[in-house]
């Protein structure tokens, strides 16, 4: 079992590993990426590299869980609000704020999520789809799309698409949200 830095030095060489192991992929690209590489990149030997990480394989996976987990606990934390337009700020905002800003990274990672991490995705999906629906369920009154799991894939589908597209750091202006809010919103009350 390789340590996962339990005293302040040790979490920052992790973190310090992890952030070079991103960057590579961007340059680099999964199949491109290699310890040394990632090492090298850290500023540490690989074998400081080794002492936290079995491979790259296990580097990326636990790139790809801590993401994963920010997204699931950003949304398990939306609770229903007063309004559909409230509830839906609320989510989007606090999903955006869990995702990294720079679109690169991003797109790296999904790479990642559609490919060698696929399984990963899958369980991801299935968590960030349930609490939306909850959050949905809490506004069926004024929601006429019928399939609610379907509307929550959708609404996540279409975030997640914004945020990988190069325009990430344009969800953070208070005009792209109330675009992407109204976006959301039409769609899930629309009866045309």
């Amino acid at each position: 079992m390789k340590s996962r830095g339990k005293q302040e030095r040790s979490r920052q060489t992790i973190r310090t590993i992890l952030n070079a192991a991103i960057l590579v992929l961007i340059d680099e690209g999964f199949e491109g990426a290699t310890t040394n590489k990632i090492a090298n990149r850290a500023g540490y030997s690989i074998g400081t590299l080794y002492q936290y990480f079995e491979d790259k394989e296990d580097i990326y996976g636990r790139i790809i869980d801590e993401a994963l987990q920010k997204l699931i606990e950003s949304t398990s934390r939306v609770e229903p609000q007063p309004t559909l337009i409230e509830t839906l700020r609320c989510w989007l905002e606090l999903v955006m704020a869990s995702l990294d800003q720079d679109p690169a990274r991003i797109q790296a990672l999904l790479t990642l999520l559609n490919g060698r991490y696929r399984d990963k995705r899958q369980a991801m999906y299935d968590d960030l789809v349930a609490s939306t629906v909850v959050l949905l369920e809490a506004n069926r009154d004024v929601i006429v799309v019928k399939n609610l799991e379907l509307a929550a894939g959708i609404i996540l589908g279409a975030t997640s698409g914004l945020a990988a597209n190069e325009i990430a750091s344009l969800l953070k202006s208070p005009e792209m949200v109330e675009h992407v809010l109204r976006l959301q919103y039409a769609y899930l009350t629309f009866d045309g």
